[in-house]
Formats: C-alpha cells, sequence, structure tokens
C-alpha cells in the first residue's frame, strides 16, 4: 500500500514548521532540511511540496497535526 502526504498550495504559508516537527520526531534533530518533506519547484511562480512518509510515521504523521493552517493531507493511495 502506498502513503502520500499532500499540500493544499493556498493555505500554506511556508513556515516550515511541519519539516521541523517532521525532523525532530523521525530524527530527533531541529533543522528543517533534515525532514522527509520536498519542495519540488515546477518554475519561478510555483513550488509543490511532497512526502512520501517512512514505515515510522506512517500510522501517525505528526507534521499533519502540527499544521496550524490546516494545509497538510494524509491518505493511502
Amino acid at each position: 500500500m502506498t502513503y502520500r502526504i499532500s499540500f493544499r498550495e493556498s493555505r500554506c504559508v511556508l513556515c516550515r514548521f511541519c519539516e521541523v516537527v517532521c525532523a525532530l520526531s523521525m530524527g530527533d534533530e531541529f533543522e528543517p532540511d533534515a525532514s522527509h518533506i520536498r519542495e519540488i519547484r515546477g518554475n519561478a511562480d510555483t513550488a509543490e511540496f511532497v512526502c512520501d512518509p517512512p514505515e515510522a510515521c506512517r500510522s501517525e504523521p505528526r507534521c499533519v497535526d502540527s499544521c496550524d493552517q490546516r494545509a497538510i493531507r494524509y491518505s493511502e493511495a
């Protein structure tokens, strides 16, 4: 089964708090760049954020609950 975390660009304020939460919960690092969440640039005006969560995160992704803007969705595909 495939699991996916997706981001609603219209709600995301680019605070990167979800990345900090991910890095802390998966690797005990306070470093957004250590998270499993990745930004993919489409062109100069758009960005897409994706995550293929690791096994340890699949049952309860902490980033989803940490987002004040409710910009993150978690689904089983």
